[in-house]
């Protein structure tokens, strides 16, 4: 080893070569170590490692101490640990996997051109309590969700997924039906082609330039999507995308590739979000041959990053992106198998761990939360509505980003740690996805949570209900549409977790169809579901349509068709079945990508066995329905807007966002 010495005696061992500084410096070496060159100048002295033989024997036997240390204190410690286990009375069991105490540690290789971040804390902090995660899964008070097989095929299911609640569903094998989609248009598949995302440098060899929209499409797309996808999607900054995107089109731009998938992949959001009449204004083709073009160089870009293993923060902001589209979609396999992927990829990146724990600049600490942040809400999406797990690491705990205006930030890597904005109370830029990420993590809560422990899971509600109203919605602007939004959004979000425990606490008990809990449940599913149609109606009119897609109340439109047989009043039948009529004449459209996933096969199936004849729907009582629907909810969806926003709402939205349109940076 080259180290250091202290010692005023130089070695008298002499080398064949020159030391390495003498060679640089072009003069005449004495080839001791160290040498008199190196000695005054004060300079490390080093040798080639063919040179360096009488060291060998030295390093060997330095390194065979530094081992034997190592496992003495190996040892110490895996008998404290014992010592602990024997205290708290943990028996380890014959399949339990012993800590991996013994196995030595793997060097760390650091080039001089790498950055290494290390932690402010100790670099030797064990935590004595890890053991706990070794308990056999049995052992573990966590409910059990069901797993799906037929023909060699296999899937599990979360313990709250909506058909796994359903008596009334005969087979939940339609699961596993594949949906065929037509590819893009103008890029067809051989037989012999790669499907996407197995797509290697070969396959995506078309060159991605003539694939961009001119110049005026893509201003006005980047003006959209900060309208109607930023405020609720603050993964970049304005500011900060501006001037990248300037560089990017210079060409000045350090890592292009990765920010053309970032563009791209806002293109393809910003597409999916607007109405058809404003893509065919843009494009003068219709919506879904543009969407159907720019998702498939939305891939070929995802492609080119390799982003399977792309390490950087605008790939997996990319990444992230895409998948939000899928959820959009409701093209779930793919997006939960993508949101894996990019949750091992944050793991990698240590995006998962809060960024407090490393010198990172105030700037560089707000990005990392707000990728972490748009992952969080996503992995709390994959479990409300489509029954997966998880796919979050144990040991993460990336907080929240400040819950700030854009315009307190300065975008800058090099920031002041004092140029960092508090964390507000009240409505702030960023509410919209902090609130997304307190119900995300409620959904994680109740996940975790026995599924018959009814008190603890309606207490886990209350707890986020109060939080979420106290922080961010105690002082709600209702006629400003981005504040009314985000209630909107809690009151399907929360409602349908609630109704979720209160049909199971019915199943549980087995009531007969009269009795007044299960009509209860029925009514608020109906309110549910009319809710859900007044927002996403009303809140269609800022483009903002898209927020409620993935959002669909899979469990209240399944109990309605369930109970609506068993009705008996005229007044409840036709409001059941006014809303099961408008959810259907919305989702079966073709054009809807939800009518090709197999889950709104189920609700097709559920409809199909409704033997009860329903008698038609009387003008009186659609009369009252509207009156009803358009003021307010009852209690289980908890805020009121206090306003009835069907008649004022867009021309105050036109005002909105024409007030908005001269701050556009591009």
């Amino acid at each position: 080893m080259n180290t250091m010495d202290a010692d005023d005696e130089p070695s008298l061992a002499a080398h064949g070569k020159p030391c390495i500084g003498c060679r640089k410096r072009k003069i005449k070496c004495d080839r001791l170590r160290p040498c008199a060159n190196c000695t005054r100048s004060k300079q490390l002295c080093t040798y080639d490692n063919a040179d360096s033989r009488g060291e060998s024997s030295s390093a060997v036997a330095s390194d065979g101490d530094v081992r034997e240390r190592l496992a003495k204190l190996e040892r110490m410690m895996a008998a404290m640990l014992l010592k602990e286990n024997e205290g708290r009375g943990h028996v380890p069991d014959h399949d339990e996997e012993p800590l991996a105490l013994n196995s030595a540690p793997s060097p760390a290789i650091i080039s001089p051109s790498s950055t290494f971040v290390s932690p402010t804390t100790t670099p030797l902090n064990i935590d004595l309590t890890t053991s706990a995660r070794h308990i056999p899964l049995s052992k573990r008070e966590a409910p059990v969700g069901q797993i799906l097989f037929q023909d060699g095929c296999s899937a599990y299911y979360d313990a709250d997924f909506w058909p796994t609640l359903m008596t009334e569903v005969e087979d939940l094998r339609i699961l596993f039906d594949q949906v065929v989609l037509d590819p893009p248009a103008g890029h067809s598949q051989g037989s012999g082609s790669v499907p996407w995302p197995l797509l290697t440098s070969s396959s995506t060899s078309s060159c991605l330039s003539l694939m961009h929209p001119t110049l005026d499409q893509s201003n006005v797309l980047c003006k959209y999507f900060f309208e109607i996808i930023q405020p609720f999607i603050p993964v970049i900054h304005q500011a900060l995308f501006a001037r990248e995107l300037e560089q990017y089109r210079r060409g000045t731009y350090l890592h292009p590739q990765e920010f053309e998938a970032v563009l791209f992949t806002m293109y393809l959001l910003t597409i999916n979000s607007l109405q058809p009449r404003v893509i065919e204004e843009i494009f003068s083709v219709p919506k879904q041959e543009v969407l159907a073009k720019f998702k498939h160089s939305a891939q070929v870009a995802l492609s080119r990053i390799d982003f399977m293993r792309n390490e950087k923060l605008h790939g997996l902001g990319a990444l992230l992106y895409y998948v939000t589209f899928l959820f959009q979609q409701n093209l779930y396999k793919d997006g939960i198998a993508l949101l894996g992927i990019a949750s091992n990829l944050a793991r990698q990146m240590g995006i998962h761990r809060d960024p407090s724990h490393f010198p990172f600049s105030p700037w560089v600490c707000n990005i990392r939360r707000r990728l972490w942040n748009h992952l969080c809400c996503l992995d709390g999406q994959a479990i409300q509505f489509y029954g997966a797990q998880s796919c979050l690491p144990a040991k993460s705990d990336a907080s929240p980003p400040q819950n700030a205006n854009e315009s307190d930030w300065h975008a800058s890597r090099f920031a002041k740690p004092a140029s960092a904005p508090q964390d507000a109370v009240g409505f702030k830029d960023l509410t919209f996805p902090v609130v997304n990420r307190a119900i995300s993590d409620t959904i994680r809560d109740l996940a975790d949570t026995d599924c018959k422990n009814f008190e603890k899971r309606e207490e886990i509600l209350r707890r986020a209900e109060s939080f979420i109203t106290e922080k961010y919605l105690s002082e709600v602007d209702r006629s400003n549409p981005r504040h009314t939004v985000v209630v909107a959004l809690m009151e399907v979000r929360l409602a349908g977790l609630r109704l979720n425990t209160r049909h199971r606490q019915l199943t549980r008990i087995r009531t007969s169809p009269a009795d007044p809990g299960r009509y209860r449940t029925l009514i608020a599913a109906v309110e549910l579901l009319e809710a859900y149609q007044y927002h996403k109606t009303t809140f269609s009119t800022l483009n903002w349509e898209w927020i409620f897609q993935t959002a669909i109340p899979w469990l209240a439109i399944a109990i309605v068709l369930a109970e609506l047989p068993h009705l008996s009043a005229q007044s409840d039948i036709a409001r059941a079945q006014r809303q099961v009529d408008d959810i259907f004449a919305v989702f079966s459209n073709p054009d809807q990508p939800v009518s090709n996933t197999p889950m709104w096969g189920i609700l097709l199936q559920l409809r199909q066995n409704m033997t009860t004849p329903v008698q038609p729907t009387s003008a009186v009582a659609l009369g009252n329905m509207d009156s009803m629907a358009t003021t307010m909810f009852t209690d289980d969806l908890m805020l009121d807007l206090g306003v009835s926003m069907t008649g004022s709402m867009p021309g105050e939205f036109d005002e909105y966002m024409l007030g908005n349109e001269n701050s556009i940076t591009w």
